[in-house]
């Protein structure tokens, strides 16, 4: 990740960051691998909720906001559970990590994200989130995946948390109404599909 201007903080001492934040504009800083899926949608904005940090674990939840490049609609995509994950850093910069293993318990970890930035006292400065996914076999994808997204003015702002639709399904904005779709993927897709503007409905 390093490889394509994604910071990676190590330490043993990160600052706190409890907290909602939403990051807009966004900036497509790498992707790799999605071939023609990533032009499929535009990522609009995303949302973090930080919260319960304790020593190098933090509880993590979020979901973004993204348009479809042929219908113009709106999703909004979120996951309202929580995970444990890993945060390390030093001073004011952090990186939250974790690893989504396959429901098969036969299989590999396959998939994952970074999350790093500085925090600041109005928020975070130089947000950024890298997405990956180990293969996916059953498409007949087994190489590496991913994509990483930035903040493009600097500054991630704090926000409150939106009331994101039920497990498993999507919330569209079209034409002025408002209304819900199924999600068909598993549940470790579906919390990368929340953050990552490749994994998206456009997709399914």
């Amino acid at each position: 990740m390093k490889s394509y201007g994604f910071n990676i903080n190590e330490g043993n001492d990160p600052p706190v960051i409890n907290g909602v934040y939403a990051m807009e504009p966004i900036t497509v800083i790498a992707q790799e691998g999605w071939g023609d899926w990533e032009n499929a949608t535009v990522m609009l904005k995303m949302i973090f909720n930080f919260k319960e940090q304790n020593g190098g674990k933090i509880l993590f939840a979020g979901g973004s906001y993204q348009q479809d490049l042929e219908t113009d609609e709106v999703y909004a995509e979120g996951d309202n559970e929580f995970m444990l994950v890993n945060i390390n850093g030093q001073g004011n910069k952090f990186t939250v990590s974790y690893t989504i293993p396959s429901e098969d318990p036969g299989e590999p970890i396959w998939g994952g994200a970074i999350i790093s930035g500085e925090k600041s006292n109005n928020g975070i400065k130089n947000l950024q989130i890298a997405s990956i996914i180990f293969g996916m076999p059953m498409f007949g994808l087994n190489d590496l995946i991913f994509d990483i997204y930035g903040d493009s003015d600097g500054m991630s702002y704090p926000s409150e948390w939106p009331e994101w639709p039920e497990d498993d399904w999507s919330w569209i904005k079209s034409s002025g109404q408002d209304k819900v779709m199924p999600m068909m993927m598993s549940n470790p897709l579906k919390v990368l599909k929340a953050i990552s503007g490749s994994t998206n409905s456009k997709q399914e």
